[in-house]
């Protein structure tokens, strides 16, 4: 008979009990705004990485060209022409100015504003 019955093993029962991970609470906002002005400030950041490569590159140049003795008082006054040209179109060039960065973001705040009014009105209440 012994042979015929299973064998019921009974439950154990055992507490488990870990740290909990710790909390960190994190909040922020994203807009496009937001992603507008840190894509500028890294495109900027670009530009400016880029002209010190360009700088250190004509520098080594010139010192690679005095050495062969090819560079003349008039090769080093035209490169400072040029970046002197560089310096003024980008100082007069309207379009892609700082001010008119910051001016056609105000108006499209206000374009977006204007369009979603209804749902700005609605969340005063």
């Amino acid at each position: 008979d012994r042979a015929a019955q299973t064998f019921n093993n009974p439950k154990k029962i055992r507490g488990v009990s870990t740290k909990p991970p710790e909390l960190r609470h994190y909040q922020e906002s994203v807009s496009q705004w937001e992603i507008y002005d840190l894509y500028v400030s890294k495109f900027l950041e670009s530009i400016k990485d880029q002209e010190i490569m360009n700088a250190a590159a004509k520098k080594k140049k010139k010192v690679n060209r005095a050495i062969s003795g090819a560079v003349g008082v008039d090769g080093e006054l035209e490169v400072a022409t040029e970046s002197e040209k560089k310096q003024k179109s980008k100082e007069g060039d309207l379009v892609h100015g700082e001010d008119m960065s910051k001016s056609l973001k105000i108006l499209e705040r206000m374009a977006n504003q204007n369009a979603e009014l209804e749902i700005y009105e609605d969340f005063k209440y």
